[in-house]
């Protein structure tokens, strides 16, 4: 393992970042970096799936659904991603189409810690997207970035979810009552942990 002061430390995940051309492939899909030229299809991809997404996930405010706030989502993203604090990706389908979105956030390189997030086109449920999500999420992490732990909180109310997590390795640690109110219902979230 090599010590550096941060600032050498983001220099090095910058060159990383570069060497890995921001694809990971595998035959069916991709995991993708995001970058500026995305907004258009992004905000069809967030538009298309968006009562898809909202049955299971706290809903956005309607003015998220306009180019210049999904360019200003954009930018912030990339802005978190210059600081070294969030890897913003989509899941691409052999034809170029988002099929999904995997975060990696709130990443905290000296802890060695990150939480992901991902979600998926209702179109693309059962094809192993969240699986290949995460899977990926998990490479990068340990790979690219030289983390030791991830977490992810997923609601109650998504079961697929927490399975995607157990089968790739994560074990869940803590449950979080009332954390957010979707449909007018509050539901509590289970915390998943997993060592890299």
């Amino acid at each position: 393992m090599v010590i550096c002061r941060t600032g050498q430390l983001k220099t090095v995940q910058r060159r990383l970042h570069a060497q890995m051309a921001t694809n990971k492939q595998s035959d069916e899909m991709k995991i993708q970096l995001l970058s500026v030229n995305d907004s258009d299809d992004l905000l069809a991809f967030e538009t298309l799936n968006r009562s898809w997404f909202e049955r299971f996930i706290v809903g956005r405010d309607e003015s998220f659904y306009s180019p210049s706030q999904i360019n200003a989502h954009l930018n912030d993203c990339l802005a978190e991603y210059a600081r070294g604090v969030m890897w913003p990706a989509l899941i691409k389908n052999r034809q170029d189409d988002i099929i999904g979105r995997a975060n990696l956030r709130h990443i905290e390189q000296q802890q060695g810690h990150a939480e992901i997030g991902y979600r998926v086109a209702q179109s693309a449920i059962g094809q192993g997207v969240a699986t290949f999500a995460v899977l990926e999420l998990i490479k990068i992490a340990r790979d690219l970035l030289g983390l030791n732990q991830i977490t992810a909180r997923v609601l109650h109310n998504n079961p697929a979810s927490q399975k995607v997590l157990q089968k790739a390795g994560f074990t869940k640690t803590a449950v979080h009552l009332r954390v957010a109110q979707v449909n007018g219902h509050w539901l509590d979230a289970g915390e998943y942990q997993r060592l890299l």
